[in-house]
């Protein structure tokens, strides 16, 4: 009867031993695939959740757009860069760098002379030869007046909104957009100065 128990004992031991060794090598594995698959949307707004319009741009690129997170080393936007992730697994022609402008202190001079805030982003086609930016502030952007008011008092910013799906996507058209509108004034008949 002793017998018994302690080889019960052991081959239940070694069977749990075995499970987890199998739950660890899983969890290994998962952590080497990128956030954007493993990475689920529990936001009620679905706000790091494509859009089925935006897959459409990205999947009919037909020229090469590359796009820069300007950001230290470190000190990149989760969200960004998890969203950056999963527009970049929708074509081969959407190109995803990470620049620190510490180290490369004239990048974003080359793109816009206007000073960018952490986490913005340039995007860029070169074959159009059109760059875009988006500057943190657009990405997360304060719609309600009383967080306006706060950054207004505190400096502090507090967003409201998650608005990188829009922006990027609307940059990404630009960029490979044939036909750009136009702007015309007329004048000589009376008009206000534009």
């Amino acid at each position: 009867m002793k017998n018994r128990r302690i080889k019960f004992g052991t081959q239940t031991l070694l069977l749990c031993a075995a499970l987890a060794a199998v739950l660890a090598a899983v969890n290994v594995l998962v952590g080497f695939l990128p956030k954007s698959v493993t990475y689920a949307d529990l936001t009620s707004q679905k706000l790091y959740t494509i859009d089925p319009q935006t897959e459409s741009v990205v999947q009919s690129l037909d020229k090469d757009i590359d796009v820069y997170l300007v950001a230290q080393t470190g000190s990149e936007d989760d969200g960004i860069k998890i969203m950056l992730e999963k527009y970049k697994l929708l074509s081969p022609k959407l190109h995803v760098g990470f620049v620190d402008p510490v180290v490369n202190p004239n990048f974003v001079g080359k793109y816009t002379n206007v000073s960018l805030n952490e986490n913005s982003l340039i995007v860029e086609c070169k074959e159009t030869g059109r760059t875009r930016t988006i500057d943190y502030t657009e990405i997360y952007a304060m719609i309600e007046d009383e967080s306006i008011e706060m950054y207004n008092l505190t400096g502090e910013y507090y967003p409201d909104t998650f608005c990188l799906e829009d922006r990027l996507t609307s940059a990404i058209n630009y960029m490979v957009t044939d036909k750009l509108p136009e702007i015309l004034f007329l004048s000589g008949h009376g008009e206000s100065d534009p």
